[in-house]
């Protein structure tokens, strides 16, 4: 879908295009800009290659409440794993999970500099 992971581009785009596509997304080893929320499927299974697979925030232009966002709609399942987030001192969280969940997995995932916390 064309992200590039290399720590300049910008790869929102080509992160959601895959999201909406797939339910299996796969991030090889690179540092990819966000720079609004990206919106995700329940079912999904998103992986990396642990802290080599970094999604990170655009500080300086980041609109969104969260990086990563998870709605429930008609399933309740959902994967994410060796994938770190890099909140990036944006004003932002690292992952919001809409409505309960059953058989959800976050596996060997980070989220760093991140100060914003909801309760």
């Amino acid at each position: 879908f064309g992200a590039k992971g290399d720590g300049v581009t910008d790869d929102t785009r080509a992160i959601q295009a895959a999201l909406d596509a797939s339910l299996e997304v796969y991030f090889p080893e690179g540092i990819y800009i966000i720079s609004e929320t990206l919106n995700a499927r329940t079912g999904i299974h998103l992986d990396g290659v642990n802290a080599y697979s970094k999604l990170k925030a655009n500080a300086s232009s980041f609109p969104g409440d969260y990086m990563l966002s998870i709605t429930n709609d008609t399933t309740t399942s959902f994967m994410i794993e060796n994938l770190e987030f890099d909140v990036n001192d944006a004003n932002c969280g690292g992952i919001y999970l809409y409505r309960p969940y059953n058989r959800c997995v976050i596996r060997d995932c980070t989220v760093n500099n991140c100060y914003k916390l909801q309760q």
